[in-house]
């Protein structure tokens, strides 16, 4: 058995100091608490000013910073932290934060902190954990639930049993600061040998309860598959799950997808070094829809950046929406329905977090949906309930101007921000093969997307790109976006052990 470990990052602890902030709607009252560490304060708007002045650490070697948390009760609940703009999300030694509209009591509290080091850092174990175990028969029932019962009219070998560990290390987040992210590494049991590491990058996620490293979603079952076929899986929950669910996720924006799952890759590689885990030679990337564009992007950027601490071996990224800037952008933007708004609606307000695109939702959304989406965004509502309260059509949700300026004018942010996030550009010529397995039929994802991947690599020089329908009978069998799932897996498996 592989034990767990917890190696957290050293830090000093500040007695932990709390006042209470106590509000009245309507007669907001602040009662008031200082020392040289923290005070507290009401402005005459109404607003609240926490302020801090922390000694320096010990260490004059080290670099420190302010961990400031908060919760509703002063001897119950969980501390949650405050977002800083700082290393790893912290604040300065001497700093302060401003509520602007205070609406409940509070309790805060601040604790010095020592900082990663950014240089050499990303990738860092912060702490590890045994989250599951399973027998190859409970594997077997988990596939045949996650495919309808697919997976038993044809023959899946599970031939081990499987760990689950989920894996904290630090990452940076869309402004360059480490954080905290999370992820899973299956490790197959009783295998001395693994074939194979195998990179999985997950699909569209919103309910932050669907991060993997959860355990509960069917995208961890795809793991148990993998590592239960005598292959290492290493799977990131990405920026804004697991231990960054404070975080709106970034959707699809390809920097962050490609440094989370890199740094998923190094903390890993530390994790198998660490408990005595066979590293395989091979390195395989794979994943499917969102997981396929991340593949791509992972590929890229370590070919491109960090040739040097991987190789890959060969990636599927599968179902992709690579091309953004074209494809996607005819399809999400027309006046055609699109089955998952969602998505759509999920993309503007991500992209507006990284590339600030409006300072109020009104700006691009007509009523309801202005106020409407943000408060279904900030209450984590299911994805399905966001599908059903918006229109089919973009032009019935969007301001018809700016529908029409990201339609027709080149230099709009919005197509900027797609032009970023197109998975298959920068130079960038692929050594390792790359197979799309991606149904003609997807209405969500058009095929078109990984036609126009292979067209562009091939003609900047790959030799080893291709686009495949994975269905052997295409008029016999679901070519959906979902339905294409499990045949695409069927193929990668085939693809793969070409490779051995």
């Amino acid at each position: 058995m592989i034990g767990p470990m917890n190696n957290r990052l050293p830090f000093t602890i500040i007695p932990l100091l709390a006042f209470l902030v106590f509000f009245q709607p309507g007669n907001i009252r602040a009662q008031s608490g200082s020392t040289d560490l923290l005070n507290v304060s009401r402005q005459q708007d109404g607003a609240v000013r926490i302020e801090w002045d922390v000694p320096a650490g010990p260490d004059p070697e080290t670099d420190y910073g302010v961990e400031l948390r908060t919760r509703q009760a002063l001897d119950a609940g969980v501390w949650s932290p405050v977002s800083g703009p700082g290393t790893a999300g912290s604040f300065g030694l001497t700093g302060e934060w401003v509520i602007e509209s205070p609406e409940s009591a509070a309790f805060f509290s601040v604790r010095r902190i020592a900082l990663p080091v950014i240089g050499g850092f990303r990738g860092k174990i912060v702490s590890t954990e045994l989250i599951g175990s399973y027998g190859a028969e409970e594997i077997l029932e988990r596939l045949s639930d996650y495919t309808d019962g697919l997976t038993e009219s044809f023959p899946v070998p599970i031939e081990n049993d499987v760990e689950a560990h989920r894996v904290v290390y630090l990452t940076p987040d869309i402004s360059g600061s480490l954080i905290e992210a999370s992820g899973v590494v299956f490790i197959p049991v009783g295998v001395e040998t693994p074939l194979a590491t195998v990179s999985y990058q997950h699909g569209t996620l919103f309910n932050k309860e669907d991060a993997p490293s959860l355990g509960n979603t069917d995208e961890y079952t795809v793991g148990l598959f993998l590592a239960g076929s005598s292959y290492v899986c290493v799977m990131a929950d990405y920026l804004g799950f697991g231990s960054s669910a404070q975080l709106l996720h970034p959707y699809l924006h390809a920097a962050t997808e490609a440094s989370s799952c890199l740094d998923m890759l190094v903390a890993a590689r530390a994790f198998q070094q660490n408990t005595g885990v066979p590293i395989p030679d091979k390195l395989f990337l794979t994943g499917y829809s969102q997981g396929g564009h991340s593949t791509m992007v992972l590929h890229r950027e370590i070919e491109m950046n960090h040739s040097d601490q991987f190789t890959v071996t060969a990636s599927a990224p599968m179902a992709g929406p690579h091309s953004m800037s074209e494809v996607m952008l005819d399809r999400i933007f027309s006046s055609q329905p699109y089955p998952n708004p969602f998505y759509v609606a999920f993309l503007i307000f991500s992209y507006n977090e990284v590339y600030g695109l409006f300072d109020d939702p009104s700006e691009y959304f007509v009523a309801p949906y202005a106020t409407l989406l943000p408060q279904l965004f900030e209450s984590n509502a299911p994805e399905s309930q966001i599908n059903a309260l918006l229109p089919a059509s973009a032009s019935q949700y969007l301001k018809l101007d700016v529908l029409n300026a990201i339609r027709n004018d080149e230099n709009h942010p919005v197509r900027q921000a797609l032009r970023d996030n197109d998975s298959y550009t920068g130079d960038w010529v692929p050594a390792a093969p790359i197979r799309m397995f991606h149904c003609r039929a997807d209405e969500v994802v058009p095929y078109e997307n990984s036609e126009k991947a292979q067209t562009a690599l091939s003609a900047a020089g790959a030799t080893g790109v291709r686009a495949e329908d994975p269905r052997i009978i295409p008029f016999l069998q679901d070519g959906s976006h979902v339905g294409c799932v499990p045949w695409a897996l069927i193929a990668l498996q085939g693809w793969v052990e070409d490779f051995f």
